[in-house]
């Protein structure tokens, strides 16, 4: 989830970073994930589960929280016969699919003040659990999850930097739920270039991608569209579509061939299911 959540400040105009002495704001999540009651079915019984979030943005220098963002137990059915792995997995994908629709626009209307020194950072406390009523049946609860993620506001001009600078984090965003899509390389042979990704699968099961190689949009450096010629996915290639099964765990290589170009302003990826994912400034 806070790896979901990074991809979105991401494409939403923030750069996360992994100097903290260096961010403008800090993001935390607390997540909570309960077990509720079965519910009897037709077919088979379900087990209900209640997915908890709450997403706060602490601006660096006046230590006030600029966003508070919460969701309380979001309600998911899971067939009875699952794991809790499984169960709790597929609760936080509809967890996530919820914040994905509300939280861009709540994210429009924060204000940072980026005057000022930024003082040496501290990592927020974790606050106390909120107690609740005791559910009519047992309840198994994840402990609370306080992840720290440091983001930074880019800043133009851009500020010296040090004699030594830390490794980039890879460029990379989620292009449906638990799919995620990872820059790798551009490369350059004659009259082509190549766009290098890695595809990689979160989930527990299989996902089968396919594209059309025409639905794909590359932006260069001087704002040109360029036009996509052949995708790879894995070993098989198409001109027109191609598609590729991609196992959990296991990185598949995605390669996109262009006219010549040095830069990419924009990489627009979209799937066969009108799943959409937008990368910038691939070099």
């Amino acid at each position: 989830l806070s790896r979901s959540i990074g991809s979105l400040l991401t494409n939403n105009f923030f750069s996360v970073t992994d100097t903290p002495n260096g961010a403008d704001v800090t993001v935390t999540t607390e997540t909570r994930i309960r077990l509720g009651r079965t519910v009897p079915g037709e077919l088979y019984n379900f087990k209900e589960y209640f997915a908890s979030v709450n997403i706060k943005m602490t601006d660096n220098r006046t230590r006030q929280i600029v966003l508070n963002y919460s969701v309380n137990d979001l309600r998911t059915l899971v067939p009875e016969n699952k794991s809790d792995a499984q169960a709790q997995s597929m609760a936080t994908r509809e967890l996530l699919k919820r914040i994905q629709r509300e939280l861009p626009a709540k994210l429009k209307a924060v204000t940072i003040d980026r005057t000022g020194e930024l003082p040496p950072y501290e990592a927020p406390l974790p606050e106390p659990p909120v107690s609740t009523p005791p559910p009519p049946e047992p309840v198994v609860a994840a402990p609370p999850v306080v992840v720290p993620v440091p983001v930074v506001v880019p800043v133009s001009p851009s500020p010296p930097q040090p004699a030594v600078r830390p490794k980039p984090s890879p460029v990379q965003g989620e292009l449906t739920d638990g799919i995620f899509v990872q820059f790798d390389r551009l490369t350059t042979m004659n009259d082509k270039s190549r766009l290098h990704f890695k595809v990689i699968n979160r989930r527990t099961d299989d996902f089968k991608l396919r594209m059309y190689v025409y639905a794909q949009t590359v932006v260069n450096g001087s704002g040109a569209e360029m036009k996509v010629s052949l995708i790879r996915i894995g070993s098989q290639e198409g001109s027109y579509s191609v598609e590729a099964l991609i196992v959990p765990n296991v990185p598949t290589e995605l390669i996109v061939e262009v006219e010549k170009l040095r830069s990419v302003a924009l990489f627009e990826m979209v799937d066969k299911e009108r799943h959409i994912l937008k990368l910038r400034n691939l070099k």
